[in-house]
């Protein structure tokens, strides 16, 4: 994508690329996000613009050719390091913008080699247990790809949902659409590329002082992203979330 100059409007995206060129497939968000939350990339950052440099990118994984990243276009960004003594999932990045926000990147994808390998939940609740200073310390875009769906039977055995309400944090996709978990009118999954296994499971959560300033929230469509024809496919469909700050 071409870069965006950071203004008072945030275009945020998170998309799951499944591991294919990233260069090619980043090339199909557009317009560009000025912070966006990818899983299933190479740790490398891709040279995606004229002369060759690329984003900021913040990289978190086990293998070299798919990860968690957190990228930047726009305002600058650094690393915020786990709590001391706590390791999050296998697949985790979080951030502090320029502006003052907070970003954590999940990946919910279960490692062999990581301690809270245990579940998809547990790799979640892993991450939230090693930033919840960060996130309580002021405000934060909590975003990816969580492989569960928050309000669905296994997010009630292990209350995802109610830990973020609890911490402040809320679905911009839901709120925006007034529409409660597990009444999705736009799937971000597609299990097997087959339209007709569609799943909810890509989530953007904002605490309710970003909540305020979102202007949109959109679905990409199966057609356009996962249909066999689609170029640079994937069985994830991005997602993106506008804010006015």
């Amino acid at each position: 994508p071409e870069s965006t100059s950071y203004s008072s409007s945030m275009r945020l995206a998170t998309w799951n690329l499944r591991a294919a060129d990233t260069v090619a497939k980043l090339s199909r968000l557009d317009p560009c996000p000025d912070v966006a939350v990818l899983c299933e990339v190479r740790r490398q950052a891709p040279p995606t613009q004229l002369d060759g440099t690329g984003p900021q990118w913040l990289w978190a994984g086990t293998l070299a050719d798919r990860g968690l990243a957190v990228a930047s276009w726009g305002p600058e960004m650094h690393v915020v390091p786990p709590t001391e003594g706590r390791t999050p999932g296998s697949h985790a990045v979080a951030a502090e913008l320029s502006n003052g926000i907070g970003v954590l990147g999940i990946w919910s994808c279960p490692q062999e080699k990581s301690p809270a390998a245990k579940s998809y939940a547990d790799e979640i609740h892993a991450s939230l247990d090693a930033y919840e200073a960060m996130l309580t310390s002021g405000p934060c875009i909590i975003a990816g790809d969580f492989n569960l769906d928050p309000g669905g039977e296994t997010d009630r055995r292990y209350g995802i949902t109610s830990r973020l309400a609890e911490l402040g944090y809320h679905s911009a996709y839901h709120v925006h659409h007034g529409l409660a978990h597990g009444q999705e009118n736009h799937p971000t999954y597609y299990h097997r590329f087959k339209q007709a296994s569609p799943f909810h499971i890509d989530l953007v959560f904002l605490p309710t002082e970003l909540m305020a300033s979102v202007r949109s929230v959109d679905v990409e469509a199966f057609d356009e992203w996962v249909a066999p024809n689609a170029k640079h496919r994937s069985d994830h469909v991005p997602v993106t979330v506008v804010l006015d700050l």
